[in-house]
């Protein structure tokens, strides 16, 4: 994946609580303060969030200037960020905060503004930026502490005495424009009041667009300075979201507003520079870099005839091509200053064996091209991000695959998700929108989109009872992402434990599950559902009295605790969608008819649904159950019907039994 810029954007900062609530104030309140110094205001504000954090941002401005370089002829940018903190706690407080640098990115002063004026510089550390997904960036951050006096003290009438506030700042410079793609109106600090000012020149021409601002009090002032030839556009918002940490979230883009800083053309000694003033331009400058990229396939021959030998058709041969370097080629991050946009070729990452999305589909592209399949690189943002190709911008894309076209139909293929099959695409990518080269134009399309059923997971017992115990067969079925993630789990699993994996599959560490024996399933085949069999033996689920006999019928009760936290301040993000099936025969002990069996129970929301049904067919009980997650992610308004449905599911369902009696 690309270098994420969001991450450059959004400052890193280590403070006390999260701050992951809306500011209860008026934007009128807040004004009167910021207008009038009204002390009781502020202290108000600190009230509310003096439970979530040690600190709060009066004003927070950022301050930013385009210019021309005129050593290097390039187009910068400078960012100036003041943020005037108050500590709430009563007490002095020390504030760790930080900034992301790299070689397109220079850190120039950070320090406090001196209570008489001037400049103190405060001593920050630098060290390389650590990522969960990123095996090297070539980026640092660079943290400081500093001294956050207390803003006030409360007296008799409850009044507070004013006190100096600690203002800090932090200046850096973009030496590429293109990589200050969007700055965002959010903080993990509490702020009063946001400003990001614009300064450009008239010979710079740049757009800059607006994102999420429908729901926030942000507003634009645009003026002309005709003095010093500029534009100057100023966004100040109030009552602004505080960062939020909650898990299985979107993407900040997704969450808080933001704008979008597309620079398009500038002059240059007499010439005009073009850069992003379209997607042509953007385009125009991927594919320059993916042309720099200097393959050498020799090394590529020996294996591409040996994998396409004997295959019936161009298919065939993609298919083992893709899973050839699914299997041979490790995934790893390494986003280093323009690694992170121009694809390592592909005899480095042949040799070699692993490389980013980039290397990958470039080996990809290079080896279908090697067979005469028409292979492309292809550009697109995964549903992390709520951008697209609407605005020309690098904050647009973090991802790249490679598309085959094959008997006029394209092929999207992902070599970073190992072990998924051939014409099947992860949640992440699905309907998402993608910029295929084609020479010096590009191709726009869009990855389709599979239902839940793709990912279906369907469970089939058949059991009788004997001796006060279930026994008979179990069979499982994964499809889709489902069936990719076992696969990746069983594949990294030591040779030893790999038995006992298949076990829990079946019984899932329940111990009155025992397991007699079980298949051993094909867990490197990607084109058919993953199976898994086993025969079992349930003790504990069947208890007698009298003659009268009850039976517990669902051994695994999905979702039994699945109930969302209706604090949750964000839309939940599932990661994929789900559809689960559970399929029960008992047969009729002899001697035994049907006392009592639950209702049936049918639940429909747009999101999600539920279906249980129970049917007696001649000596048989069939129980019947799916459930659906029909969206990937789920928003708050359906938090509560969700656990609804759940606590449905629990008293009706998994608390009840079936209940058997002697004829």
């Amino acid at each position: 994946m690309y270098k994420s810029y969001l991450i450059t954007i959004l400052t890193l900062i280590g403070v006390l609580g999260s701050g992951n609530a809306q500011i209860e104030l008026t934007t009128t309140q807040i004004k009167k303060y910021l207008e009038e110094e009204n002390y009781t205001t502020l202290g108000k504000f600190a009230q509310l969030e003096n439970e979530r954090t040690q600190l709060i941002i009066t004003r927070k401005h950022i301050e930013i200037e385009y210019s021309v370089n005129k050593k290097t002829g390039k187009l910068e940018t400078t960012q100036k960020i003041s943020d005037q903190f108050y500590s709430i706690s009563g007490n002095n407080y020390r504030i760790a905060r930080g900034v992301q640098t790299d070689e397109n990115k220079e850190l120039e002063k950070v320090g406090y503004l001196k209570k008489k004026g001037g400049f103190h510089k405060t001593y920050y550390k630098c060290a390389d930026s650590e990522s969960s997904s990123v095996f090297y960036s070539g980026s640092q951050v660079c943290r400081y502490t500093a001294q956050v006096p207390t803003w006030y003290m409360p007296t008799m009438s409850e009044n507070y005495v004013k006190l100096n506030p600690a203002t800090y700042v932090q200046q850096s410079t973009y030496l590429d424009a293109r990589y200050m793609a969007l700055d965002f109106f959010v903080d993990e600090i509490p702020i009063m009041e946001y400003k990001i000012t614009v300064t450009v020149p008239y010979e710079i021409d740049v757009d800059i667009v607006s994102k999420n601002f429908d729901k926030f009090d942000i507003k634009l002032k645009k003026s002309d300075d005709t003095k010093h030839k500029e534009i100057r556009y100023e966004y100040t918002g109030y009552n602004l979201p505080t960062a939020i940490s909650e898990p299985d979230m979107l993407g900040p883009t997704h969450l808080y507003p933001y704008i979008i800083f597309v620079p398009k053309s500038y002059q240059f000694e007499e010439k005009k520079i073009t850069m992003f003033n379209s997607l042509d331009g953007l385009y125009s400058w991927y594919h320059q870099l993916s042309e720099q990229t200097d393959n050498k396939t020799t090394v590529l021959l020996p294996i591409v005839e040996k994998l396409t030998k004997g295959k019936a058709n161009d298919t065939e041969k993609a298919k083992a091509i893709f899973y050839w370097v699914q299997d041979n080629i490790r995934y790893i991050a390494f986003e280093d200053g323009l690694a992170g946009f121009k694809p390592a070729s592909c005899d480095n990452v042949f040799n070699k064996k692993y490389g980013d999305c980039k290397g990958m589909a470039n080996l990809t592209k290079e080896m279908l091209q090697l067979t005469g399949i028409d292979g492309r690189l292809t550009w697109l943002g995964t549903n992390r991000l709520a951008t697209d190709y609407t605005v020309p911008t690098l904050a647009s894309d973090n991802h790249m695959i490679c598309t085959a076209t094959l008997d006029g139909k394209r092929y999207f293929m992902d070599p970073t998700e190992k072990y998924i099959s051939f014409n099947d695409y992860a949640e992440r990518i699905q309907g998402r929108p993608v910029l295929i080269e084609n020479g010096d134009s590009y191709i726009i399309d869009t990855i389709p989109s599979f239902d839940e059923t793709r990912n279906e997971i369907n469970r089939i017992q058949k059991l009788k009872i004997v001796d006060s115990h279930l026994k008979g067969t179990l069979t499982q079925q994964y499809k889709g992402e489902g069936k990719v993630e076992l696969m990746y789990l069983y594949n990294d699993i030591l040779g030893n434990y790999k038995d006992k994996a298949v076990d829990y599959l079946i019984n899932r560490g329940d111990n009155n599950i025992k397991i007699i024996k079980h298949n051993t399933p094909n867990f490197s085949e990607r084109e058919k559902p993953l199976e898994v069999t086993g025969t079992i033996d349930i003790s504990n689920k069947v208890l007698k009295f009298d003659d009268e006999l009850y039976i517990e019928f669902d051994q695994f009760k999905d979702y039994q605790n699945g109930q969302i936290d209706t604090t949750r301040k964000s839309t939940l993000n599932f990661s994929r969608k789900t559809y689960k099936t559970d399929v029960v025969e008992l047969v009729l002990p002899r001697g035994y008819k049907v006392k009592h069996i639950p209702e049936d129970l049918i639940i429909q929301n747009n999101t999600f649904s539920l279906e249980v049904t129970f049917k007696e067919v001649g000596q048989k009980i069939i129980y019947k159950k799916s459930i659906k997650l029909k969206q990937p992610m789920m928003e708050k308004e359906n938090f509560q019907p969700w656990n609804d449905m759940i606590d449905k599911l629990n008293k009706s369902i998994y608390k009840n039994m079936i209940v058997l009696t002697k004829i």
